[in-house]
């Protein structure tokens, strides 16, 4: 177990460390070890994980490196990670998000740990773990380590034309441009933009031109983005068709059609409530909010205002949240509404 980097679950326990074990055997194993203070059992919100003390753990891993086995647990370890973060990312868009936050954060080091492995043993296994992780990056406001792993998986695999890289290289467009590394962005894209000229996958067209879009919408040019997101607008994932509205809106918002705007984004708001989700609909609220003090209307902003932050507390998106708040407190007409905030 000391190929584990903090807590793990016993399932994952299981899976990884008890090939010719059975689910009584490793758990009869896990609570003797426990017993014996070796491994330390902790419980959050109704599901137990377990922790190797550090030492133990650096013990554990110097005594298995010499029988040889190492190599094929680290595997073991890394097709777990890469499975639950397929898991994850088909359940992302859902009412079940907030959990999936949760136990994503709790496996972050087991995550990163898979990440560092795969890059040298597998590097297609790190591209697929990190194209399906951006999401969750993004939401928790790791913008710089999940773009350095996205960037180092890029690099370690060939430009072939498959989805995996192409989410990969959407990811890391969207990350460049909320860093303001508009060339970045720029050559993210720029590949998607080849690769998919040799592909026939609808939501690997609609990534490529919403990576395309989004560069032109921080380059300045508002135009030619909401061209690139209209060009996405065939796709039938839910996921996308909501970011599609959402980036539509952007875009037209930046050109100064605000009511149009406002339109395509509460679009993407009410898709995002029908499903449950939570991190899309606050970006959702926070824009729309927006929209609505610059249409005069403060009283809308502020409620709206209000929503984002409640959600952005929530899923802990410290971003996200620290944007909400500073167009609550330094726009006229909003954060002085009935007191202002307090916080």
């Amino acid at each position: 177990m000391s190929v584990f980097a903090g807590s793990f679950e016993l399932e994952a326990a299981e899976d990884v460390c008890g090939a010719d074990m059975t689910a009584e055997d490793i758990l009869d194993l896990l609570s003797s070890l426990v017993d014996k203070s070796i491994l330390m059992r902790t419980e959050s919100t109704g599901t137990v994980r377990f922790r190797l003390l550090e030492t133990l753990r650096d013990y554990g891993r110097a005594r298995i490196r010499q029988t040889g086995d190492y190599p094929e647990l680290r595997r073991r370890h890394a097709d777990w990670y890469r499975r639950l973060m397929l898991n994850a990312s088909d359940d992302w868009f859902s009412s079940r998000q907030v959990y999936w936050l949760e136990r994503l954060e709790q496996e972050r080091v087991n995550l990163w740990e898979a990440l560092r492995f795969s890059l040298t043993d597998s590097p297609e296994t790190a591209l697929t773990i990190v194209g399906a992780l951006h999401p969750f990056g993004i939401a928790r406001g790791m913008l710089g380590e999940t773009r350095r792993f996205l960037d180092r998986a890029l690099a370690a695999t060939p430009p072939e034309p498959t989805t995996d890289r192409i989410r990969a290289l959407y990811g890391a467009a969207m990350i460049a441009g909320l860093q303001r590394d508009v060339p970045a962005a720029a050559s993210y894209a720029a590949e998607a933009l080849a690769l998919i000229e040799r592909m026939n996958d609808p939501v690997a067209q609609a990534l490529t031109s919403m990576a395309d879009g989004f560069t032109a919408l921080v380059s300045g040019e508002p135009d030619r983005a909401s061209t690139c997101f209209e060009a996405a607008l065939g796709a039938s994932d839910e996921p996308i068709v909501q970011m599609q509205a959402m980036l539509v809106g952007w875009a037209l918002k930046f050109g100064g059609v605000i009511g149009r705007a406002l339109i395509w984004q509460e679009k993407a708001l009410a898709i995002a409530e029908s499903t449950g989700e939570v991190v899309n609909r606050s970006y959702a609220l926070w824009s729309i909010g927006v929209g609505w003090w610059r249409h005069g209307k403060p009283e809308r902003a502020e409620q709206l205002m209000r929503e984002c932050l409640q959600l952005t507390h929530l899923v802990n998106d410290p971003r996200s949240g620290s944007r909400a708040w500073r167009h609550w407190l330094g726009s006229p007409g909003l954060g002085t509404i009935r007191g202002g905030p307090s916080c």
